[in-house]
């Protein structure tokens, strides 16, 4: 078995003082694997660098639809430049955010389209952002899913019939902070719950997405208190089956995941 973070963005700031131990700590707590994720060209090319300076680090490259705004043939180029970096695993973390809309529907919808389309012509697996938008990115997804190598829904928060749409896809669910949440009326705790105990996959999202203790605080890897706190929340939010589940690959905080699409130890 080996540990991988699958989310985690130590290309943040937070964490530019520090690096070294982060990683290091994240080595000694049994992490084998960091995959670090960009979110805009200046974070995507220091997910590539620190993959570079890190045995253990992979990235993926991508614009987050926050800055959908910022993307044109240039922004385009960059990424798909950056994607062709040896230890580049996936295209993202890119998708639509309809709760913040820091940029027009129109911009994200046609970032996400065109990043999905690029991943599809380089065979590389995506990673997706949706919040409050899951029908749209269901759309843009299921007309590319014969295209698309593998794909995550990164930090999941829709319900039981999203859930089953991404997975009858062939894709995974990202279960993240927001499962240690106090549950709301709309029924995510309970879909993510279901999702997690089957074909789920637990990430720290190191930086900007704490579990309900560390709120106030940085969630990093088991590094700075976060990602083991992270993963005892979602261990119990599933009933504590995680780990009995056969040819998983197990993540920080001894979380569960399905092997497959970001493994870096192929590329070894």
């Amino acid at each position: 078995m080996s540990l991988i973070d699958t989310h985690a963005h130590l290309n943040d700031p937070k964490f530019a003082s520090d690096i070294d131990e982060v990683v290091a700590r994240a080595n000694a707590a049994g992490v084998d694997w960091i995959i670090v994720c960009g979110y805009d060209v200046e974070s995507s090319r220091a997910a590539v660098e620190l993959a570079a300076r890190f045995e253990c680090v992979y990235a993926t490259v991508g614009v987050h639809p926050h800055d959908a705004k910022t993307y044109h043939a240039g922004v385009e180029g960059a990424i798909e430049q950056l994607s062709r970096a040896s230890k580049v695993l996936a295209i993202g973390e890119i998708g639509l955010d309809f709760h913040y809309d820091f940029s027009s529907r129109p911009d994200q919808l046609a970032a996400f389209e065109a990043q999905a389309d690029m991943a599809a012509k380089l065979g590389l697996p995506i990673v997706v952002h949706s919040r409050e938008s899951n029908d749209e990115a269901l759309e843009v997804m299921q007309s590319r899913a014969g295209n698309i190598k593998g794909c995550v829904f990164h930090c999941f928060s829709g319900d039981a019939d999203f859930a089953r749409a991404v997975l009858d896809m062939g894709f995974y669910i990202g279960i993240d902070g927001p499962v240690t949440y106090p549950a709301d009326k709309s029924g995510r705790g309970l879909s993510a719950r279901q999702a997690a105990c089957g074909d789920g996959l637990p990430v720290s999202d190191a930086g900007p997405a704490p579990g309900q203790a560390q709120r106030a605080g940085v969630c990093a890897l088991c590094c700075r208190g976060g990602g083991a706190d992270k993963g005892r929340h979602i261990r119990r939010a599933c009933g504590g089956d995680l780990g009995k589940r056969k040819n998983a690959v197990l993540e920080c905080g001894g979380l569960l995941i399905p092997p497959g699409i970001f493994d870096p130890s192929r590329n070894l």
